[in-house]
């Protein structure tokens, strides 16, 4: 992706000037995208930031844009986000069923507290946004969460999936819906990402990355840090 530096002066509220953002250029990798689950993915970078365009298999969200680190072989090695480390914890926290009855309340306490913290227009003051918080998360429950496994810490990079996936799909839940409209990031331009949607409908087809290291590489190209 090219990043266009712009002296333009952002809207009140945000402070200094930001990159402009390009339309996002699209690849097939490792592979070419067939549907299936050993098939390749359709991926974009964003200011640096690799996403890959979810087909629902594990996540079961599909038509969801989710950031991603790199490739391992065929494989994306995916973000290890608060949520993954508290749906899938390391060690004997295994035993501990995220949401599970017995430690419902503390975890819905824990992850208002990670919202809140993550997310600072979530709930400017405790009141009725932190009350309706907590009513959806209340009829959340472990099955609920395996999407948000796939989102990182970084709050620009929801902005960025909210974006590309065209307010849909993940942010078509209850808790989507909530936190999406409250997203405010640092760089205001970030609003202004188009959709990337209906891909099986482009003609032509993004160009096929055969290879990991050629998918790796041209991440690398478009300014992503790949080891």
């Amino acid at each position: 992706m090219t990043l266009q530096r712009t002296e333009r002066v952002v809207p009140e509220g945000y402070g200094g000037t930001h990159p402009t953002i390009a339309q996002p250029q699209l690849r097939q990798a490792v592979g070419e995208v067939t549907g299936a689950s050993s098939g390749g993915r359709y991926i974009t970078v964003v200011l640096g930031q690799p996403f890959y365009f979810s087909s629902g298999t594990s996540s079961h969200m599909s038509d969801t844009w989710f950031p991603f680190q790199h490739f391992e072989g065929t494989d994306l090695r995916k973000e290890r986000g608060f949520f993954h480390r508290q749906v899938w914890p390391d060690g004997t926290e295994l035993m501990h069923e995220f949401f599970h009855e017995k430690r419902r309340a503390a975890d819905i306490e824990k992850v208002v507290a990670y919202l809140k913290q993550l997310i600072p227009t979530l709930c400017p003051s405790a009141g009725d946004n932190e009350k309706q918080l907590r009513e959806i998360l209340k009829n959340m429950r472990r099955p609920d969460w395996e999407p948000w496994v796939r989102m990182s810490d970084n709050l620009d990079h929801w902005v960025i999936s909210r974006k590309l996936s065209a307010d849909g799909s993940l942010w078509q839940t209850e808790l989507g819906k909530f936190i999406g409209p409250r997203l405010l990031p640092e760089n205001p331009y970030l609003l202004e990402i188009q959709p990337l949607l209906q891909l099986e409908n482009f003609r032509p087809q993004p160009p096929v990355l055969e290879t990991c290291k050629a998918a790796n590489e041209w991440l690398r190209q478009h300014g992503c840090a790949i080891p």
